[in-house]
């Protein structure tokens, strides 16, 4: 098969990117009304399915952290559905607090760390598990669900006593499996469901204020690493990732920062060229760390690409691996900034 030359891979991906540019705001014109929110969640629960089935394709067994994983997700999507519907398990929490993320974040975790210690000790046995793990995913409701999140507590108990009758080496690698499989949930399990919350909070105008400063940087950093680029900082991390391309993604986003402050976009009122910069710098910032996480993710699986449903842009994680720290950092300058 013949390989495409520079130019075509440019025109190839910009077809691509265009495409999904015009249907991303298709589905922004959908989130302006009253059930806006829960429309915009229930599309994050899609991203969240394949988010989790790549993220667990980059482990050496899928099979064991694919289960782990969706429960975690689970757990942390039914719980923001409760809070839009105005109530949580918890009792009654404003749409976006810092308790309602720490609530949602550590029930993610203890989900998804319980079930992964339970797996490892019962691994040998494991196609069965996995079905009746999986059974209370099929036949409930969110309250089956949340029960779930309760259940793994438990299993640390029983992993922690089964290890300490293994040897260290033996027990170094179930370890590190569960605390990996925790780092994957809290990598892009909370961004994926506060997408709701954001939207909640600061409507439409917010949301598309989100994705415009999320992924301006990467056509700008595409482009400019393209035409301009020369220096490799990080070439084990990221080989096709140049000097020159950062640079050109932290201008772009510092320069749509300052253009929708001064076209009053920006969901808050008031806000100075000055600090719009500011925003749209630190976004980028934050949405080019969280690419530069999502390479050392498939580096270490050896993979080129997440998935191949998108063409040239990759898989799910390739396409949203920016908002699993923007969406975090707007959250938090939401709170901030609301005092």
């Amino acid at each position: 098969m013949t390989e495409l030359t520079k130019a075509q891979k440019i025109r190839r991906r910009t077809l691509v990117g265009g495409s999904l540019a015009l249907v991303t705001a298709a589905l922004l014109t959908l989130t302006n009304g009253e059930n806006g929110s829960l429309i915009v969640h229930c599309f994050a629960g899609l991203l969240l399915i394949g988010s989790v089935f790549e993220a667990a394709r980059t482990t050496k067994d899928f099979a064991l952290a694919v289960v782990p994983l969706l429960v975690g997700a689970a757990v942390a999507w039914v719980m923001t559905l409760d809070v839009l519907h105005g109530s949580s398990s918890a009792g009654e929490l404003e749409a976006l607090s810092f308790d309602l993320l720490i609530q949602m974040t550590s029930a993610s975790i203890v989900a998804v760390g319980g079930l992964s210690a339970l797996l490892q000790v019962i691994a040998p046995h494991r196609r069965v598990w996995l079905i009746m793990l999986g059974l209370p995913l099929l036949l409930g409701g969110s309250e089956s669900i949340l029960a779930v999140s309760y259940l793994p507590l438990a299993s640390f108990g029983l992993f922690f006593l089964v290890i300490l009758g293994a040897k260290p080496v033996e027990s170094r690698r179930p370890f590190r499996v569960i605390l990996e499989d925790i780092a994957r949930v809290v990598w892009f399990v909370p961004a994926l469901c506060g997408l709701a919350l954001l939207h909640r909070e600061f409507g439409q105008a917010g949301l598309i204020s989100l994705v415009l400063l999320s992924k301006v940087g990467d056509i700008f950093g595409y482009f400019g690493g393209s035409f301009f680029g020369k220096h490799h900082p990080l070439p084990h991390l990221s080989p096709g990732k140049t000097s020159e391309g950062f640079a050109c993604s932290l201008l772009g986003g510092v320069a749509v920062g300052a253009a929708l402050a001064h076209w009053g976009a920006l969901p808050v009122e008031e806000v100075s060229l000055l600090q719009g910069a500011l925003l749209g710098g630190v976004m980028n910032v934050a949405a080019q760390v969280g690419d530069l996480i999502e390479s050392m993710v498939k580096r270490r699986a050896k993979m080129k690409d997440s998935g191949t449903l998108f063409g040239p842009s990759g898989g799910f994680l390739d396409l949203l691996d920016s908002f699993f720290l923007t969406v975090p950092v707007a959250l938090v300058i939401g709170l901030l900034t609301r005092g």
